[in-house]
């Protein structure tokens, strides 16, 4: 869905009034409007009427009714096709996102308990109807100011998400097969609990990077439990999340399979411990070497300080000894005096080499007459001021990837950058496009010699291309298919397939151009089952002015 049949002040079924758009995902919009009717803000999430995945979606929808729970946003309204878009309307919620919510940082204990308790026993009720949900996780949850929980996305979120649609049961031909169905979706939904759990807990993402979390840390392969992760969790908490999460749990514990089982589990969880009490998780990871992949600089945040060794006893200093220290405060005088002397003679010496070596560059500069660059005149590269744009051509005209965040990739700040939509089922932009990119305008021609990239997650396959010499405006097609390839607009420089998170490419020989191009054309994964592009900084060198 391209987004151009729905724009703010649209009206749909003759009552629904478009006003913001919420944002992208899955191929679907999702927008904030204003019932005429009913005088009351509803959410639409909308997707192109020939989209494949349209029928699930749908049938997703109306199926979502059978719940009858609170904390699901119901389902108000479903269009099959209107202008070539089909969609559903919901009930609006002014809750934040959890995911928003973690990335300010982890919860207590039993505020993470109360919240993930909540989803749990809102699912249980969906599950006891047949309805797992099957795609819950932080984004999917909205906590309101009051406190209160709010779920979206009750079959419709799979059904966008699915890499296929799925197969409808066949009753006639196997009776079990919905049943199998259904409690696989139940399973789907307990893991997810319990990967929330921990988020909540450590603010961290058990996997891998996710919904704006760091990964996880690990030790040998196994996640590593809340406590030694994030001092101060509560036992309980930490109990919980094993028991959901452990492969399998520690002691022997029974694992937690059902919304049901994990909801009463939770509300069982205490505050957190007090960080000067909880000391045990002291002895499980103070040998965790800090290059172990898990994402710490150095040791994790939860390790506390070793104590302190007590004092030795004082030794007994024998005679001898004494005799000796009093020989070397005696001596220790005219020794200041020897060193005292051999670093002024240093000094002195130092002084007269810089002296000398002045001279000597001036005699050199005045017999070359080149401002000090020697016979050869060569100078070392420096990063060229740039300007950056998003750039997307597709057929029909361009469409924006996050064009305002465009400038963050060459602000110098490594921490900041430009990250793509995300896309689905394909890292090749999902086989929807050759690729996006950012267009970089160095504002005039410049001798260019290096280019380097810092993504934000790896691998990322992208190509290097520039314009001819000469060129004053940049050109609003993709460059060829191939890096092979070239035209009048367009030539080839480097490609990099499957490229580390830093990337530096020496152009050899180097090139004059105006407008690079970070063409990326292949997207790393995210936890979710998207594929998303992040440029955190380039840089672009080439001689001074």
């Amino acid at each position: 869905m391209e987004g151009h049949a729905i724009q703010p002040g649209s009206i749909l079924a003759g009552r629904y009034r478009v006003d913001d758009l919420v944002g992208e995902a899955a191929g679907s919009t999702t927008w904030r409007a204003f019932d005429e009717i009913l005088n009351r803000s509803v959410s639409i999430r909308a997707v192109a009427a020939d989209d494949p995945r349209c029928p699930a979606f749908l049938d997703a929808a109306r199926s979502s009714t059978a719940v009858s729970d609170p904390r699901f946003l119901p389902v108000l309204d479903a269009v099959p096709d209107e202008d070539g878009i089909a969609y559903v309307v919901r009930e609006w919620s002014r809750g934040l996102p959890l995911s928003v919510i973690l990335r300010e940082g982890p919860l207590p204990s039993r505020r993470a308990a109360t919240i993930v308790g909540e989803v749990a026993e809102a699912l249980s009720v969906a599950h006891d109807v047949g309805m797992p949900h099957r795609a819950i996780n932080p984004s999917t949850v909205l906590v309101k100011e009051s406190g209160a929980v709010r779920i979206t996305g009750l079959g419709t979120e799979h059904a966008l998400r699915a890499a296929a649609p799925a197969p409808k049961p066949n009753a006639a031909n196997d009776p079990n097969i919905d049943t199998v169905a259904r409690h696989a979706g139940e399973q789907v939904d307990a893991r997810a609990l319990g990967r929330i759990f921990y988020a909540c807990l450590v603010a961290r993402w058990p996997g891998g990077r996710g919904f704006g979390l760091p990964p996880a840390p690990t030790e040998h392969g196994r996640l590593l439990r809340p406590r030694q992760v994030r001092a101060g969790v509560s036992r309980g908490a930490d109990r919980v999340s094993d028991r959901i999460l452990g492969q399998p749990p520690h002691h022997h514990a029974k694992p937690l399979t059902t919304a049901r089982a994990i909801a009463d589990q939770l509300a069982t969880v205490e505050d957190d411990d007090s960080m000067l009490a909880d000391t045990e998780i002291t002895g499980e990871i103070s040998m965790l070497p800090a290059a172990a992949g898990n994402g710490f600089p150095g040791p994790p945040p939860a390790l506390l300080p070793s104590r302190p060794r007590p004092a030795p006893p004082p030794r007994q200093v024998s005679r001898l000894e004494r005799s000796r220290d009093f020989a070397r405060q005696a001596t220790e005088g005219h020794r200041k005096l020897i060193w005292l002397g051999i670093a002024l003679l240093v000094a002195l010496a130092t002084l007269v080499g810089i002296v000398v070596g002045r001279q000597s560059a001036d005699e050199t500069t005045a017999a070359t007459g080149n401002g000090g660059r020697g016979a050869a005149g060569t100078t070392e590269a420096v990063a060229l001021e740039a300007h950056a744009n998003d750039f997307d051509p597709l057929p029909n005209g361009n469409e924006e990837e996050n064009a305002e965040e465009a400038h963050l990739a060459v602000d110098g700040d490594p921490e900041t950058g430009w990250t793509t939509k995300s896309y689905y089922t394909y890292p090749e932009l999902g086989h929807l496009k050759d690729g996006v990119g950012l267009m970089i305008d160095l504002g005039d021609d410049h001798t260019v010699t290096d280019v380097t990239v810092d993504f934000g997650a790896s691998p990322t396959s992208y190509e290097i291309w520039a314009t001819p010499e000469g060129t004053t405006a940049a050109p609003n097609v993709a460059p060829p298919a191939s890096p092979e390839g070239s035209s009048d607009l367009w030539e080839s420089a480097f490609a990099k397939t499957n490229s580390e998170q830093r990337s530096k490419v020496s152009l050899d020989p180097s090139i004059t151009t105006r407008y690079v191009l970070v063409w990326l054309t292949k997207l790393p994964p995210d936890d979710d089952g998207t594929y998303t592009g992040v440029v955190n900084e380039v840089t672009i060198e080439g001689p001074p002015s």
